[in-house]
């Protein structure tokens, strides 16, 4: 059996009738764990667009309680958008209702000109700067330990306390991102990013790693698939990635999963060969359950 773990999104992006068809939440969730995928996944969409997106935490509670085995993961969740007392008191709820599955991707809000930033009161340049302040006291806030959350902050202790959950830091193979996941977190969850930038940021790692003297983290690496079932074309999905990501335009061809078993057996097996240890797929809008499938069907072929 291959070592290589398995996790696909949720479909929380999608149109009304399309997450109907599936059955909601809790009959997406049941359908992971019936493939035998290591993980579910919901990011955190927060974004003021207007566009159909549920939110994550509620997401991952539904799952939790529809499944027993699979790991509940936030591929991302933007932590400067909210207070770290809030985050905290949800997240070891979270850990208390699903019997500690949480997985917890971290991202610092790659979107800075988004409504949300100005709606919720904060700079969205402080984004940064939040991420790591709120880093820096959330293990201790989720385990029940007294804990001052700023300077002029009283000391607080949450209850009951919880299992603090992995952390991964989402983001490039920037020095910020590959500083942050040494200063506060398990894995790098490097997303949408051609193959060559996960090969460059792992080498970064293992580099500052021993420089440190710390553990390399570990690797978690995200992308989309656009599968049969799909609804959209593969190069709708390509020029997403150019638009909204800046990827190369001749970068982004390559990144969408596509193909057959045989095509997705490849991919994954050179996202393991490249340093993952987990790879988390986000399905295209459309059949979801048939996509699903199809991941399934592709990783079994890696055993």
């Amino acid at each position: 059996m291959t070592a290589l773990k398995l996790g696909v999104s949720l479909p929380i992006i999608t149109k009304p009738e399309d997450l109907a068809r599936v059955g909601g939440i809790g009959a997406a969730a049941r359908h992971v764990e019936r493939l035998g995928l290591e993980s579910a996944w919901a990011a955190d969409m927060v974004l003021g667009s207007g566009n159909h997106a549920l939110d994550a935490p509620i997401v991952l509670a539904a799952a939790a309680a529809a499944t027993e085995r699979i790991r509940l993961g936030f591929g991302t969740y933007t932590l400067a958008l909210r207070p770290a007392a809030a985050s905290a008191a949800m997240l070891a709820s979270l850990q208390q209702v699903s019997g500690d599955r949480i997985l917890l991707g971290v991202g610092s809000g790659g979107f800075p000109s988004a409504p949300i930033w100005p709606a919720v009161g904060i700079p969205a340049t402080e984004r940064g700067r939040r991420t790591n302040a709120i880093l820096e006291v959330l293990p201790d806030l989720i385990a029940g330990k007294p804990t001052r959350i700023g300077p002029d902050s009283p000391e607080m202790t949450l209850a009951p306390a919880s299992t603090v959950p992995t952390i991964l830091i989402g983001g490039t193979d920037a020095a910020p991102t590959l500083r942050r996941t040494l200063a506060y977190a398990d894995e790098w969850f490097p997303s949408s990013m051609p193959l060559s930038t996960v090969i460059r940021g792992a080498a970064k790692l293992r580099e500052m790693s021993a420089e440190q003297g710390r553990p390399m983290p570990l690797i978690t690496v995200g992308g989309p698939a656009v599968l049969a079932g799909a609804d959209i074309p593969v190069e709708a999905m390509t020029d997403r990635l150019v638009q909204a990501y800046g990827i190369a335009p001749d970068e982004a061809p390559k990144i969408p999963l596509t193909g057959g078993p045989a095509q997705i057996a490849d991919r994954l097996a050179a996202f393991a060969e490249a340093g993952a240890h987990r790879v988390v797929m986000g399905l295209a809008s459309g059949d979801w359950l048939r996509q699903a499938e199809q991941l399934a069907e592709g990783y079994a072929l890696l055993s």
